[in-house]
């Protein structure tokens, strides 16, 4: 009764490992050649097995997800990556239909597309996004003039920062050393 991963028995603990949401898309990935995969118990609605086999799922460097091309399957992959980390986490893609027919996981990808196929989506898995970081590269340019912000009114400040602007904390401060010969200051009993 323990929620147990399907063939985890069988798995290379250093490479990568598939995460299937069936027994018989496991069994597809092995027929297919990667012999490295698991499948999850009780559906994909069911997280149990992750508490359960928590240590052991610590062990893999490389997690691969192949979940079914539906709502419940989207959602798995979801919540096992963001469970398992999404830094090491990819995602198998399975394409929607092969010559005419629909594609529901990857059990009907190797039947209609073969062994190849099946590799082929595999070993290209895709990274996990996370919904809150962006690319650098698709970061917009920006012209600094037109942001709202406000001048210090120091023109050697305003030279160097440009201005402070709304929503960013800006921190100013002085480089310790000797003041000019020419400069006055008052040490508190007189000025200098």
């Amino acid at each position: 009764t323990t929620p147990l991963l399907f063939n985890m028995n069988r798995v290379n603990t250093t490479s990568p490992l598939l995460i299937t949401e069936g027994e018989l898309d496991c069994a597809a990935a092995i027929e297919s050649g990667y012999s490295n995969a698991v499948s999850v118990p009780l559906g994909a609605h069911n997280y149990h097995w992750m508490e359960e086999n928590w240590d052991w799922l610590e062990q893999f460097d490389s997690v691969i997800l192949c979940a079914d091309n539906d709502e419940a399957g989207n959602a798995m992959r979801k919540e096992v990556a963001t469970r398992l980390g999404t830094w090491r986490t990819r995602f198998v893609e399975i394409p929607m239909d092969v010559d005419g027919h629909p594609i529901k996981d990857l059990n009907e990808l190797l039947y209609y597309g073969g062994k190849e196929m099946v590799m082929d989506v595999i070993l290209n898995a895709k990274e996990t996004p996370v919904d809150s970081v962006i690319d650098f590269a698709d970061i917009q340019a920006i012209d600094l003039s037109e942001m709202d912000g406000i001048k210090t009114g120091f023109a050697e400040l305003d030279k160097a920062l440009y201005k402070l602007f709304y929503g960013t904390l800006t921190i100013v401060t002085g480089i310790n050393g000797c003041v000019s010969a020419d400069t006055e200051y008052f040490n508190g009993i007189e000025w200098k």
